[in-house]
């Protein structure tokens, strides 16, 4: 497919941030052969470098297939945040083992469960598909149904738990349920 690279060879990379880190939040905007608009984000190590470039490709190419995405053209690929280090995977110091995500079932939305990660990400899912994801590392969230897939930034102040009860209230305010 290499859709990235026939992209990046008439056009540049959009930044939103100084790119200083090794690590870089890139979002592909994109749309599929049914003119579907869609994003998809990735973690990528020295992006703007080719072997960067080619992981990148590679990923979303993967990304496509496994989502059955056929014809995907893309429209911009932009560099939204730049860090030292990976915010995926952490290792426990006393165990030198894997930490495991953690799944809770939401309070407010019968059927939903919240999926917390590691590395202060997660989603919220319904049990088909995921409808809010967050980063409490970057203090940001987006709900994935509703008009607006836009990455917002957390209420400043908002803990996790004040923030779980916000995201479930638009939850269930968009979808019609009441708690």
């Amino acid at each position: 497919m290499n859709e990235v690279i026939d992209f990046l060879n008439s056009n540049k990379f959009q930044t939103e941030c100084d790119v200083t880190g090794i690590w870089q939040v890139v979002d592909i905007d994109f749309v599929s052969g049914d003119n579907i608009p869609d994003k998809k984000t990735f973690y990528i190590a020295r992006a703007l470098k080719e072997d960067g470039i080619k992981v990148l490709s590679q990923l979303f190419d993967s990304y496509c297939i496994e989502n059955d995405i056929q014809n995907p053209k893309v429209k911009r690929i932009t560099i939204v945040k730049s860090m030292f280090i990976y915010p995926g995977v952490l290792l426990n110091p006393n165990t030198e083992k894997e930490d495991q995500d953690e799944s809770i079932s939401s309070k407010n939305l019968p059927g939903y469960v919240w999926v917390q990660c590691l590395d202060k990400s997660g989603h919220l899912e319904d049990g088909s598909q995921k409808v809010v994801e967050y980063d409490f590392v970057f203090r940001q969230y987006r709900f994935l149904i509703g008009k607006s897939r836009e990455w917002r930034d957390i209420p400043d102040g908002y803990n996790f738990k004040q923030f779980k009860a916000f995201a479930e209230a638009e939850i269930g305010r968009i979808c019609g349920i009441k708690d």
